[in-house]
């Protein structure tokens, strides 16, 4: 009996262990990351960020607490759709353009509004990286803004 017991308790953690590990891996936004100096091109860009996203994690001075249920839906026209716990909280039209600072080149995210409808702040503008299944929207990480890191749904 307490064989059984022993080799259940360690099935049940080398599972937990192993789901635990995948887990971890798919957290680390390497695509995104590999884009730090090297973004793609506007046309894969703009194809690229159309799809339904969802917010996987914050990157901010400000430790978050609970992560916040967003979903961003980005449509070919140009048009994004903000959801916080299912609900619609904004509507935009938003635009992509490539820009460049000394050697760097990069794509920047903007919109039209600088607050939500709900009267938050629209973290819909800045530098963006985005794969074919991460998204990495940043607000200006490097003098202590947010990012906002999303996996396409």
């Amino acid at each position: 009996m307490n064989k059984n017991c022993i080799l259940s308790l360690f099935v049940a953690v080398a599972s937990f262990s192993c789901q635990k590990k995948e887990i971890a891996a798919t957290t680390n936004f390497d695509c995104v990351n590999a884009q730090f100096d090297n973004a793609p091109t506007l046309g894969e860009a703009s194809s690229r960020i159309v799809g339904k996203w969802q917010l996987k994690k914050m990157a901010a001075m400000r430790i978050q607490t609970e992560l916040p249920n967003i979903r961003l839906v980005f449509s070919a026209n140009k048009t994004v759709e903000v959801y916080q716990n299912e609900q619609l909280i904004q509507q935009d039209k938003y635009q992509l353009i490539e820009n460049q600072q000394g050697t760097t080149r990069f794509i920047a995210l903007e919109t039209t509004k600088t607050t939500f409808q709900n009267g938050d702040y629209s973290f819909l503008r800045g530098t963006v990286r985005v794969c074919d299944a991460e998204l990495l929207i940043d607000n200006g990480m490097a003098f202590d803004a947010p990012g906002y890191f999303f996996f396409k749904q």
